[in-house]
């Protein structure tokens, strides 16, 4: 459109009721191999441990990655599909009084 109609930028996007920021937005690649590594690395070593201790062990080893960014990766690698079984207690023979 800035071409064509030899117009700037900012008119072009006035026009077409769209701010600047979003015209000129570039989408950043998601990497996440390292946090894929470093996960792997800890569920060898602790395979109990959930999402949060697993996120503060990454954070005392000095990774500033978010904790957003860690859950996503964190359920696409399908760790967070453990969960506890309820201990039961074995059923009561009722008794007569």
């Amino acid at each position: 459109m800035t071409q064509q109609h030899n117009v700037s930028i900012r008119q072009a996007c006035d026009a077409a009721s769209i701010s600047r920021s979003t015209f000129e937005y570039k989408q950043k690649s998601k990497n996440d191999e390292q946090i894929i590594e470093q996960l792997q690395q800890l569920i060898e070593k602790r395979p109990a441990i959930g999402f949060w201790q697993s996120y503060h062990r990454l954070r005392r080893a000095e990774f500033t990655w978010n904790h957003k960014r860690i859950y996503r990766v964190y359920t696409n690698m399908g760790l967070n599909i453990r969960r506890r079984a309820k201990k039961r207690l074995p059923a009561r023979a009722k008794q007569m009084l």
